[in-house]
């Protein structure tokens, strides 16, 4: 392990918690984490250092790197969770309009478009999986999912 490292990254901290408040829009609690995360990974990588090389920009760079991974883990976890959301929501909903035998017959009347994914929904699929088994957004999974909820509501009615 380099040890020249250890020894000289105390000396940037304060840099790095500047640069780390910067990219995390000055939350403090995030910034701490953020600089946290990235000395673990400094201290981790500190044989990746070479000597007489710019010590600040290259804790500078793994600061950012570690920002933008943690950035797209928690995009993720977000996507994930909202899907389960609306994945309770949405089943509550079903089962209130109708059994789930008469829910097949009532979607062949939809179009394909819309009975598609509200019959992968009913089938336990959640919207992160239709998305990608149809190969299309998930904004508009939900919004095909509303659409055929909102109609079959209306043909209940009629």
């Amino acid at each position: 392990m380099n040890t020249d490292i250890l020894n000289r990254l105390p000396a940037l901290e304060n840099d790095i918690l500047h640069f780390a408040m910067k990219l995390t829009q000055n939350n403090t609690e995030d910034a701490q984490d953020l600089m946290q995360e990235a000395f673990l990974r400094m201290i981790k990588n500190a044989d990746s250092y070479l000597p007489d090389t710019n010590l600040k920009a290259w804790s500078f760079t793994i600061v950012r790197n570690t920002f933008i991974n943690l950035q797209r883990r928690r995009e993720v976890e977000h996507c994930y969770a909202e899907c389960q959301r609306e994945t309770c929501e949405i089943y509550d909903d079903l089962y209130e309009i109708m059994d789930s035998s008469s829910l097949y017959s009532v979607l062949n009347e939809l179009t394909p478009e819309m009975a598609v994914p509200l019959k992968m929904f009913a089938d336990g699929y959640k919207y992160c999986e239709i998305a990608e088994r149809l190969g299309v957004p998930l904004t508009i999974v939900r919004n095909r999912i509303h659409a055929a909820r909102q109609r079959l509501k209306s043909m209940l009615k009629e």
